[in-house]
């Protein structure tokens, strides 16, 4: 690099340097702030003085319904499956079918973390109690708030009514009556003493100034400056005696207007938005929902071309055992027809006696029945029950029960339950509690099972809460007894 390259660099350095100096004095003399020998510097252009308000107003939430209030609207109402839909992914409502998360039919009233089959996490397994409708509502208002550490990824319900459909539809599709599990008192009508005092502050406090009387004073730097306000208006009309030190720029006034309408805009972007999304969720638990059935529906044909194919492979055994059977059936017959013969002579005597004793027998046996069924005494209860009302009353229990001999549903079968040993029914898997009972289902037991169920025994899984009038309980006892006969 030579000397004349070297001076080109130096110059232009200096140059930009004096330039900056320059502009740095220009604008210092434009718009500088600094101390001109007077006071003017010492005031702000405007002082505006708001009104004193006095005491902040208190604004006093309503509290707004608690779950069994909200519950009371929903008492014999149809609930459709339109409620559950976020559900569905994770739960199904059918007694015992678990999925992602646990099978909610009965879960009303049911014991927390007691679904069979189904690993809770270690978080609901240490919380003690029933699903009652208070827990229920905590739980689907927050999970995490209600059980920390829980498992459950679903967000929550912030309405209380969403939260009360749910449940009310939750013991619909189980047979369960709502009224059962809702309990309204007065404690929960009562307005809160915190608010209570809220209020009497906001009576003693003064008054705040109506948005129409506001005023706005406005003093400029020079003490002969005034600003006008209308009362109820935003025109603002501003005196102004001529200031020689130095000029003063007034600030330009937003536009409300211009920032209410970007404001709708947004909101309407926003929600806008939301809909999209929601559309968006909702098409994909649609598509879900059908690429789930197909593959059911795949897996149940499957399913009944290998049972098609077992049946066969069963009957073509069985075929062959029966002719196997037969011939030896066959075989055995022909030698017990020969030592038949030979016996037949000597056992004439031995069958006529055997014929007189069995006669006598049966004779005895019929009178002790008969004495037996005449000492037999009905319970005071059941000398008025009527099996025509009991039919009626056993509308309730068909959601679980049949009366069909041998058919089992959520329930055993009831075919001559009246007399029959108790958890003795062959093919339904019984609670340990019912099947530990031991005795026989007599008109006392059926009574005190029928008005309580927990009550009569602790830990079965039956999800009925009772029928309280005894004679509505005669009349189903009765209704039973005479569908067995």
């Amino acid at each position: 690099m030579d000397t004349l390259e070297i001076n080109k660099i130096l110059s232009g350095v200096l140059g930009a340097a004096l330039v900056l100096m320059l502009l740095n004095w220009v604008s210092s003399e434009i718009y500088g702030t600094a101390d001109h020998g007077d006071h003017h510097h010492d005031h702000l252009a405007f002082e505006i003085e708001l009104p004193e308000t006095g005491e902040e107003e208190m604004v006093v939430a309503d509290a707004g319904p608690t779950i069994h209030e909200a519950l009371q609207e929903f008492v014999g109402v149809e609930i459709g499956d339109n409620v559950f839909r976020a559900c569905s992914a994770c739960h199904k409502l059918e007694d015992g079918a678990n999925g992602t998360g646990p099978y909610l039919y009965n879960v009303v009233g049911r014991d927390i973390a007691s679904a069979e089959g189904y690993s809770f996490s270690s978080a609901l397994m240490e919380i003690e109690g029933a699903w009652t409708a208070d827990a229920l509502d905590g739980f689907l208002e927050s999970p995490r708030n209600w059980a920390p550490g829980t498992a459950m990824a679903y967000n929550g319900m912030r309405d209380v009514e969403d939260r009360a459909e749910m449940i009310a539809y939750l013991a619909q599709v189980s047979g369960q009556n709502i009224e059962d599990f809702i309990m309204v008192t007065e404690a929960s009508a009562e307005v809160p003493a915190e608010d209570a005092m809220a209020e009497e502050t906001m009576a003693e406090g003064e008054e705040l100034p109506a948005a129409g009387d506001e005023r706005e004073t406005v003093s400029a730097a020079d003490p002969d400056m005034t600003e006008n306000t209308a009362a109820g208006t935003d025109d603002v009309v501003i005196t102004e005696e001529p200031v020689t030190t130095a000029p003063e720029a007034a600030p330009e006034a937003e536009d409300a207007n211009t920032v209410d309408e970007e404001a709708s805009e947004l909101i309407e972007e926003t929600n806008a938005e939301a809909a999209a999304a929601e559309e968006a969720a909702a098409a994909e638990a649609a598509a879900a929902e059908e690429a789930a059935a197909a593959a059911a529906a795949e897996e149940a044909a499957a399913a009944e071309a290998a049972a098609a194919e077992a049946a066969a492979a069963e009957e073509a055994a069985a075929a062959a055992a029966a002719e196997e059977a037969a011939a030896a059936a066959a075989e055995e017959a022909a030698a017990a027809e020969s030592e038949a013969a030979s016996l037949l002579a000597d056992a004439g005597d031995a069958v006529e006696s055997a014929v007189e004793e069995v006669t006598e027998a049966a004779g005895e046996a019929v009178e002790a029945v008969e004495e037996a069924v005449t000492g037999a005494g009905v319970p005071a209860f059941m000398e008025t029950a009527d099996a025509s009302n009991g039919e009626g009353l056993f509308r309730a229990c068909r959601a679980c029960h049949v009366l069909d001999e041998g058919v089992n549903r959520t329930g055993p079968s009831l075919y001559n339950i009246v007399g029959r040993e108790i958890g003795a029914i062959e093919g339904f898997r019984y609670s340990s509690a019912m099947a530990e009972k031991g005795g026989v289902w007599d008109y006392e037991s059926l009574d005190g099972f029928l008005a309580a169920p927990r009550d009569w025994l602790p830990g079965t899984r039956m999800g009925y809460a009772g029928m309280r009038d005894q004679q509505d309980r005669a009349d189903l006892i009765a209704y039973l007894e005479s569908a067995g006969q």
